[in-house]
């Protein structure tokens, strides 16, 4: 095909393919939560692929805190394999602003096959909401990665993609808890009497930083005044849902004045950051 409007570089686009020998990907977490005493939460995720059979000799970290005091830290920080779940390298205690964090367990890449990995910390017991830890993967450097099928070291500048520090998230410690909000529906609107299965209103539940089971749930309700003042009378056979699932007891107003019902043995989980 001859296509005179597409003939110059300036009318076209150029793709630079920029895979080396070794090629590096950030795979999250985005930045987000993580809860107060939690152990083994990831705070860095990253893919390591290789064109020959690579081992890695060093990996190399830089760790910045803010708002730890005495006794306060990110610890027990190591190296997983993300797909097997399993610890590959020694672990070390974060405790100050700034830190790097070399470790020298060797790791092997397969040649052609990408390999997942994460970075977790422990949260102190005495650290408090708001502190906050970020964690980068640094550039390799000479001896770092050796080619196992030629018994060379690579050279970072022009056998590693992209050959500078990768960028983490910004992670921060919050107390886990839960936030209600009022749901879009049900809309405020007009019932007629002796209707049934009527929506009455509707809440979501996000739990934040860690599971949170809910025991009990208690609704209230307000009766306006005139004939129609008596919530027994008027509210009958209340239930909670979640979707059109009963999860709790039938109940009901007890007294014309009533203005509450607590659902109790729910037991039911939300999951984190859900």
């Amino acid at each position: 095909v001859t296509n005179t409007d597409v003939d110059t570089t300036g009318e076209a686009d150029t793709l630079t393919l920029q895979a080396g020998q070794v090629t590096i990907n950030f795979n999250g977490p985005a930045a987000g939560d993580i809860a107060l005493r939690a152990t083994d939460v990831a705070v860095y995720k990253f893919s390591l692929s290789a064109q020959s059979n690579v081992e890695v000799r060093n990996l190399r970290f830089s760790v910045t805190t803010a708002g730890l005091a005495v006794d306060e830290g990110f610890n027990d920080m190591k190296v997983w394999d993300a797909d097997t779940n399993t610890v590959l390298t020694s672990s070390v205690d974060i405790t100050t602003t700034t830190a790097s964090q070399v470790y020298t367990d060797v790791i092997n890449l397969t040649a052609g096959k990408a390999r997942n990995f994460k970075v977790t910390v422990d949260v102190d017991s005495d650290n408090d909401a708001n502190d906050t830890v970020l964690v980068n993967l640094l550039a390799f450097l000479g001896n770092d990665l050796r080619n196992l099928d030629s018994n060379t070291y690579l050279t970072p500048g022009t056998d590693v993609v992209p050959n500078a520090t990768v960028a983490g998230n910004l992670m921060t410690v919050r107390a886990t808890s839960i936030e209600p909000s009022l749901s879009g529906t049900p809309a405020a609107r007009t019932v007629v009497k002796g209707s049934n299965n009527v929506d009455l209103a509707g809440f979501n539940m996000r739990a934040v930083t860690g599971n949170v089971r809910i025991n009990t749930f208690t609704v209230t309700a307000t009766p306006t005044a005139g004939s129609h003042a008596n919530l027994q009378a008027d509210l009958q056979n209340v239930a909670l849902y979640v979707g059109e699932t009963r999860i709790s007891d039938v109940k009901s107003f007890t007294g014309a004045n009533a203005s509450s019902i607590a659902f109790s043995n729910l037991s039911r989980t939300i999951p984190a950051g859900t």
